[in-house]
């Protein structure tokens, strides 16, 4: 039985502070729309949504990764998504290895806005993607990590289980 307490324990601690780390972050993405600019930036409005007025997007990509270089000078400029929004008469150049976003209007070629995304951040550290980003091992971590932590709650739900109905079977005997 002390076996079986120390095992559960032990576990408890270790998941415990993972859960801790999911719940939070999971909370944060939660509300990352309704909270706005710490976690999510504002769309900007461009000049027009006829999209055949607007520029070709190898253009647009250009101005782009010109304008992510040009705040730093060693940045990633393969772009993670292409996020074209019509509503906004924008495009949204996302690139992941920075956590960086530029918003260009798709006619004129201007950039609206470069934003940090910290949504993006707040995600790789609740799927646990920032270990393989970190390591450069594909998603070797993301899946240990959860692997991991979902081996570790279900053993602790069974032996807690066990240590709860253990006695109660043991006295029902007597």
């Amino acid at each position: 039985m002390s076996k079986f307490r120390k095992v559960h324990r032990f576990l408890a601690i270790i998941a415990g502070f993972w859960l801790l780390v999911v719940a939070s972050t999971g909370l944060m993405l939660g509300w990352k729309k309704t909270v706005g600019n710490p976690l999510q930036a504002p769309n900007e409005k461009g000049i027009t949504d006829d999209i055949a007025a607007w520029m070709p997007l190898g253009d647009l990509k250009l101005i782009a990764d010109s304008t992510v270089l040009s705040h730093k000078a060693n940045a990633k400029t393969s772009s993670f998504k292409i996020d074209i929004r019509s509503k906004f008469t924008i495009v949204k150049f996302i690139y992941s290895k920075d956590f960086k976003e530029v918003q260009v209007d798709g006619a004129s070629g201007k950039v609206l806005a470069v934003n940090h995304r910290n949504g993006d951040l707040i995600e790789k550290i609740h799927e646990g993607e920032i270990f393989d980003m970190a390591f450069g091992s594909g998603s070797f971590f993301k899946h240990f990590f959860v692997s991991l932590g979902g081996l570790a709650l279900l053993t602790l739900g069974i032996s807690g289980l066990w240590l709860w109905f253990e006695p109660v079977i043991r006295n029902r005997k007597q």
